[in-house]
């Protein structure tokens, strides 16, 4: 009887296989992949979201119907909102949400991205209101001013011719006095 010999595995061809696979590959790959993920948008520092953005608009400009753009530009609105940033752009903000619906319809029946984009018209509505508000307080300030110079022309011209009321009165005063005066020496050289 003969003996059965196991056969030797020989792994190498399958070790090297698996390592061009690997190498081909990983040119493939995003480098951002590990952290482009929304929770990593709503924890990143303050110092990393400019360049982010550089980054995201870069990505987006270079295909901008692609889905790695409409992915962009959600992560945009993240980052154009993000309560880190110095000056949140809330209109940026929207547009890239909405760039990202419109590449991705899709989306627009998640709940995260309804409540981000119900925020952000909030927003943009409150804020045109607010500048309205502010345009039309600016309006009011400036006729407060012409109202205030119109006052103040109306105080002189009220001193004035108070004044002038005083020297009237005065005049009248004098006449009277000048009346009776010429009325007492009439009556005196009548009685003479």
């Amino acid at each position: 009887m003969r003996h059965f010999r196991p056969l030797k595995p020989n792994f190498r061809p399958f070790i090297l296989l698996l390592a061009c696979i690997g190498l081909l590959t990983s040119g493939c790959i995003d480098k951002s992949l590990f952290n482009t993920y929304p929770h990593y948008y709503l924890s990143v520092e303050s110092n990393n979201i400019e360049p982010e953005i550089a980054r995201l608009e870069k990505n987006s400009a270079d295909d901008p119907d692609s889905a790695a753009a409409a992915e962009s530009f959600y992560y945009l609105s993240l980052l154009y909102s993000h309560h880190k940033k110095s000056q949140p752009d809330y209109k940026k903000a929207l547009q890239n949400l909405e760039s990202y619906i419109r590449l991705n319809p899709e989306a627009e029946k998640k709940s995260d991205v309804q409540y981000l984009l119900s925020l952000f018209r909030e927003i943009d509505t409150l804020r045109s209101k607010n500048h309205a508000l502010k345009a039309k307080n600016n309006a009011l300030k400036k006729h407060s001013i012409r109202l205030k110079s119109d006052t103040s022309a109306l105080k002189g011209e009220k001193e004035q011719l108070t004044a002038e009321n005083q020297n009237l009165q005065d005049m009248i005063e004098q006449l009277k006095l000048l009346d009776i005066q010429l009325e007492e020496r009439r009556k005196s050289v009548t009685i003479q």
